[in-house]
């Protein structure tokens, strides 16, 4: 299970990176779209493609194991995940405040190990 705790600001997706300037002030349910498009769309859970610009550089990412910094979060998921193998589905609307965002979800994730084992998983 995993959640975003942040003031709301992503991977790297399409050369985005550090210096790319942020989506700041976005209305919530604005906000809340572009972050379901991430999870739905580009299945950032299993891939780590997100749009960086949501999230702020101090974000961290949290499951039951750990909380990983933005770009910790990326660099394990991408090597941790088969992203062709895996799936997200969402099992919640996304919801936003100026403080968070959050959703619940469920995942079928395949590991980047030898016998590419997949793992159902849910959590908000």
């Amino acid at each position: 299970a995993l959640a975003a705790t942040t003031t709301a600001r992503s991977n790297a997706y399409s050369g985005q990176d550090k210096t790319t300037p942020k989506a700041t002030k976005l209305p919530p349910k604005e906000l809340a779209k572009r972050v379901e498009k991430d999870l739905v769309e580009n299945q950032f859970l299993a891939t780590a493609n997100f749009d960086r610009t949501l999230y702020d550089e101090a974000c961290t990412f949290q499951d039951e194991i750990d909380t990983y910094e933005l770009d910790k979060f990326i660099k394990g998921t991408s090597n941790l995940f088969v992203a062709d193998r895996s799936h997200v589905d969402l099992a919640s609307p996304v919801t936003a405040s100026n403080e968070s965002v959050e959703f619940k979800f469920k995942e079928d994730l395949c590991f980047n190990i030898p016998f590419k084992p997949t793992v159902f998983v849910s959590g908000r």
